[in-house]
């Protein structure tokens, strides 16, 4: 079990650059800021799309963000319209 979650973590850490600059530049984002960004870097898309929240609660249990109550639907035509949640900073306190 222990392997599992090591091999996830260190999958995921390479996007903290753009994890990183959503936070550092968004009050909330969403996967859809995620998704486009790593798109306008030329990075790799995850073979599954569920895994970008997968991505960014790896992120928040290492308090680079944060959850917060915010749920917006998605703006991407490819996308079913579900309601994502928003995230921002760490330590960023967001009225609704």
């Amino acid at each position: 079990m222990q392997e599992v979650t090591v091999m996830t973590l260190t999958s995921n850490m390479k996007y903290k650059e753009e994890v990183s600059f959503l936070a550092d530049t968004f009050k909330v984002f969403t996967t859809d800021h995620l998704s486009a960004l790593l798109l306008f870097n030329g990075k790799a898309m995850p073979d599954d799309k569920t895994d970008m929240a997968r991505i960014l609660s790896s992120y928040a249990s290492q308090k680079v963000i944060a959850k917060t109550e915010i749920f917006r639907r998605s703006d991407l035509l490819s996308n079913n319209n579900i309601p994502r949640m928003a995230w921002t900073k760490y330590g960023r306190h967001i009225k609704r």
